[in-house]
């Protein structure tokens, strides 16, 4: 009999979605939650964890931590994946824009500046509607699923999450797109999930009492298509004009080996195409007319295509643990980066350089040196290239000399930029230095005193 242990806070959010799936997939476990009216032992204690963060999951004395990746995992576990890889991409894809949009809800919730999320509000409904009408559309043209017009585990994910970010937005989600309800409501009909709740009910005060303190500011002041192809094949990608999300799926694809289509967007006129693309976002990869976007679900697919993943589901699991932990920070950066206030970006700057980065990197650099110059599993994996794709943009975006400073995870880089492939593919496809810094240079300037 497994053993297995989940830790998290005593609220639904992130967790609840794990608990969901492990009540559905009727294995027992210990539900471990700190109490968010005394933080004081989960500050104590949080080091203990991966990166700090909770969720974490133990299965058999093996710990893991990241959302999307224990419900991607567990899903397979309980049959609720896709039957090839493609309609697995689909689920994942969908998985990582629910993650985009909960992010959206997330920074305005826990905005410090009293004025300034006053400010957040227009700007952040007008953000979130779009992804509320494609999830809702889609449960609509799907009998209530996100994915595969049947039940999956991303829609576990959004069932034990959208309550929670509702109360976040004060705003009755449900009232507006009835279709996104059908996807809770076809989870928590379940009878196994019924009779958890009937046992042991949704804590909706707890949660309320929660964000409700939680969201308060901290202070009461406002810091105020071009083109350029390989030879065309069944496969496209297309991006912005500089390397970030883009590259690591581009290295891909050169391992791979496949001619594809690289159709390049600039920067400056992203506004003029934004519309064209699903949930108005690059990267979108296509592959025999059909079409999907998120970055990490298109490598971690690529990545299976060329025996970049794991042996085994545990395996697989690591290694997306650490792909959603890049993605992390990734978005730490774009928080601040974009951040319209000059004032705030920079007090935003200092935590983000002075603690966060240091952070992250130091343990970015023991993964690597414990796995031999790979991010997972001793050996080289799509992560890999996740990392070598970014790390550059990232050096210059952070003005530091990330694998420099860091040899093991230098070392990652070299594992990848050494290889006959990438070495061919940027001999003809240089990245253009220059421009990616003049860029990084106009988008990070704050617009606001």
């Amino acid at each position: 009999m497994e053993s297995i242990k989940l830790t998290y806070f005593d609220l639904p959010a992130r967790g609840e979605c794990i608990r969901l799936l492990l009540i559905y997939g009727e294995k027992e476990f210990d539900d471990i939650t700190y109490d968010t009216d005394d933080l004081d032992i989960w500050r104590q204690e949080k080091n203990a964890y991966p990166f700090g963060q909770l969720p974490v999951y133990e299965e058999d004395g093996r710990v893991t931590h990241q959302t999307v990746a224990i419900l991607r995992y567990l899903g397979k576990k309980f049959g609720l994946i896709g039957e090839n890889d493609w309609e697995n991409l689909e689920i994942d894809s969908m998985a990582d824009n629910f993650t985009d949009f909960a992010l959206h809800v997330i920074d305005y919730h826990y905005e410090p500046s009293a004025k300034l999320k006053a400010k957040k509000r227009e700007v952040i409904l007008t953000k979130v509607t779009p992804f509320l009408k494609v999830f809702d559309d889609i449960s609509k043209e799907s009998g209530g699923y996100l994915a595969l017009k049947r039940l999956t585990w991303v829609d576990f994910y959004l069932a034990g999450f959208i309550d929670y970010l509702s109360l976040m937005l004060n705003t009755n989600i449900f009232q507006s797109y009835p279709n996104i309800k059908t996807i809770r409501n076809n989870v928590f009909s379940l009878p196994s999930i019924e009779d958890w709740y009937n046992k042991q009910p949704f804590k909706i005060k707890l949660a309320e009492q929660w964000i409700n303190r939680s969201g308060v500011p901290k202070y009461d002041f406002c810091d105020e298509l071009l083109t350029q192809r390989t030879n065309m094949s069944n496969c496209k990608l297309t991006y912005f004009d500089v390397p970030a999300l883009g590259e690591p799926i581009r290295l891909l694809l050169a391992y791979i080996g496949d001619e594809f289509e690289n159709v390049t967007i600039s920067m400056y006129k992203w506004t003029e195409y934004k519309q064209l693309f699903p949930f108005g976002q690059v990267p979108v990869y296509e592959e025999n007319g059909k079409i999907v976007n998120q970055s990490v679900a298109i490598m971690r697919y690529l990545g299976k295509k060329c025996g970049l993943v794991g042996n085994d589901d545990w395996e697989n699991l690591e290694i997306d643990s650490i792909g959603d932990t890049i993605k992390d920070l990734q978005h730490k950066f774009v928080c601040v980066h974009f951040e319209k206030s000059a004032s705030s970006q920079k007090r935003l700057k200092e935590t983000f350089y002075n603690e966060t980065v240091p952070y992250y990197l130091e343990r970015f650099e023991k993964i690597a040196n414990e796995n031999g110059g790979h991010l997972a599993i001793k050996r080289l994996t799509w992560v890999d290239f996740y990392w070598a794709g970014v790390v550059t943009y990232l050096s210059w975006a952070f003005k530091m000399d990330i694998s420099g400073n860091n040899p093991n995870l230098n070392m990652v880089q070299r594992n990848v930029l050494n290889l006959r492939s990438i070495k061919k593919w940027y001999e003809t496809n240089p990245i253009n230095e220059s421009y990616t810094k003049e860029w990084i240079e106009f988008s990070g300037t704050p617009t606001l005193p």
